[in-house]
């Protein structure tokens, strides 16, 4: 069975788009959902994240002028779960069907063990505060304007997607796992960053399976957008 597919691009950590993201998925209606987090990270941020909201709890009675600024709310939300993993994992429990991660762990591996001395410090944590302002509505337009030039082919793509040998190993093993999950269901939606859902450039998930590709879409908080799936 060869099944309908379709990605659903990001922007991470801006989570006044996930009620926009359960709308998608209710629209799409799959049989299945793949999502770019790793099966490490699920399980790691699960056991982890109380202790980790926990600590940095206490560095903020240490450092209360750093509690409003940006960057520690982005740090804050960065200690949580992906809002893509908890809305999509919540809609296809309430469905009744499968919810996977599929991404690389390596990173998370890595990382992951570490944050607990190196984010998660009264340093760092200082250091954060020291940075400039910005407003957070300023920083996420910011991100969310490069996404939708870049997936409506309005960006110059040319050094994207970054040249390295981790996001082509990266991106190999989501085809791999996203391309062999889609051909046993009717339809799967595919959540993760936008970055994975740029159809053209070269070397993204999007274009590695635009043959197979029924639909693009970016969540942005109100709204969805929809784009080619060929270019």
């Amino acid at each position: 069975m060869e099944g309908e597919l379709y990605i659903v691009g990001t922007i991470h950590l801006d989570i006044a788009s996930a009620p926009v993201l359960g709308r998608l998925l209710e629209r799409l209606d799959p049989c299945a959902i793949t999502v770019e987090i790793s099966r490490f990270s699920v399980e790691f941020r699960s056991s982890m994240e109380g202790r980790w909201q926990e600590r940095l709890r206490r560095i903020l009675d240490a450092v209360p002028e750093a509690r409003n600024h940006y960057r520690v709310e982005l740090l804050r939300r960065q200690l949580s779960m992906p809002f893509e993993w908890t809305v999509s994992s919540s809609y296809a429990s309430v469905r009744g069907i499968r919810c996977m991660a599929v991404d690389s762990g390596a990173l998370a591996r890595e990382e992951l063990p570490s944050w607990m001395d190196t984010l998660l410090t009264e340093d760092n944590v200082r250091a954060l505060a020291s940075l400039p302002v910005v407003e957070m509505d300023d920083y996420f337009a910011r991100h969310r304007r490069e996404a939708l030039e870049t997936l409506s082919g309005q960006r110059n793509v040319v050094t994207f997607p970054p040249a390295s040998k981790f996001w082509g190993r990266r991106e190999n093993i989501l085809r791999k796992r996203v391309d062999r999950i889609r051909k046993k269901f009717k339809r799967t939606v595919h959540v993760g960053g936008w970055t994975h859902a740029v159809p053209f450039g070269g070397g993204t998930l999007a274009s590695r399976l635009m043959p197979d590709l029924k639909g693009i879409f970016l969540v942005l908080p109100g709204e969805w957008k929809s784009f080619p799936v060929s270019c």
